[in-house]
């Protein structure tokens, strides 16, 4: 297979599969790979970048022991510590990152889960600065129940992320406190349009 080929397939929106893959990276020289997949995000996507902030919204006393996150109970970072962000120092510090025309605003939290009451807050955070702010508001909160989705959905929240890090055999790994299906339920309950109706921003 002639990675020219190949190239035309992906502009078309084919791409290859697995072994055809594999085959690419025996028979071509790094760089040549790394020009054909330039190649083909200059088709799709130009010489452009999108721009996204994070705002630490909840940090640190994570009951998560997560092996991999500074946050974890069993890790001996030491990062700062406060509960979730007021309405009125949420909606502010969302305001502010206006002014760097960032693309998307992610807010994240640590823990496993956030309570209705902070998931409520950050919805009157987000519909104070509706109509103000020119990004689209993010959110990952981790597992997120299906009426605190609903809410995140009528207020407006298009993307929610949720890693699940790793496979669901190797999970209990890497941590003991959740389940790797627990966390797949909020994946799937994510899934489709996540667009909500609140308002457009």
């Amino acid at each position: 297979m002639r990675i020219e080929k190949i190239i035309e397939r992906a502009f078309s929106g084919t791409g290859c599969d697995k072994q055809t893959a594999l085959l690419l990276v025996e028979k071509y020289p790094l760089d040549e790979l790394k020009k054909a997949a330039n190649q083909v995000k200059m088709h799709f996507f130009g010489n452009r970048v999108r721009l996204c902030s994070i705002i630490n919204a909840k940090s640190g006393v994570c009951e998560m022991d997560c092996r991999f996150c500074s946050q974890s109970v069993r890790n001996s970072a030491d990062p700062p510590v406060y509960p979730f962000l007021s309405t009125e120092r949420l909606a502010g510090k969302m305001r502010k990152n206006n002014h760097y025309h960032v693309h998307n605003c992610g807010i994240v939290t640590s823990g496993g889960k956030l309570s209705s009451h902070d998931v409520d807050t950050f919805i009157q955070a987000v519909k104070k600065v509706c109509g103000t702010v020119s990004f689209q508001i993010c959110a990952s909160f981790g597992r997120v129940s299906d009426s605190d989705m609903e809410k995140l959905k009528k207020a407006g929240i298009n993307r929610l992320h949720h890693n699940l890090e790793t496979s669901r055999n190797f999970y209990p790994r890497i941590c003991s406190t959740q389940s790797w299906d627990s966390r797949m339920e909020t994946v799937q309950a994510a899934r489709g349009d996540f667009r909500g109706t609140f308002c457009s921003f």
